[in-house]
């Protein structure tokens, strides 16, 4: 499958939780070879996790962090790569730095 077949970007009013969203990517593309979680703060890295773990042990975990004002910074959870952005400006130079 092409990446255009399963990227989907949602606005999802009914406070679905990441976690239910995480499992339904999961089990809707099982051979994933990457996965990128967008959120805001709220998320904790216990849940953050979590949802990764839903995912094969194969698959990249990429978490992006959305915090108006925030400064571009990359960090880890597990084996995935955490990138916290503060402006749209900020992501191409923060997806640069995934797998470096």
């Amino acid at each position: 499958r092409l990446l255009d077949d399963c990227s989907r970007l949602v606005y999802n009013a009914s406070g679905e939780r990441l976690e239910q969203i995480s499992s339904s990517a999961a089990a809707a593309a099982p051979g994933a070879s990457v996965v990128v979680l967008v959120t805001g703060v709220q998320p904790s890295a216990r849940q953050l996790r979590h949802c990764l773990n839903r995912f094969s042990l194969n698959t990249v975990g990429v978490v992006l962090r959305c915090q108006a004002g925030a400064q571009l910074s990359r960090g880890k959870i597990g084996q995935a790569t955490v990138l916290t952005i503060g402006q749209l400006d900020d992501l191409p130079p923060a997806l640069r730095t995934v797998g470096s």
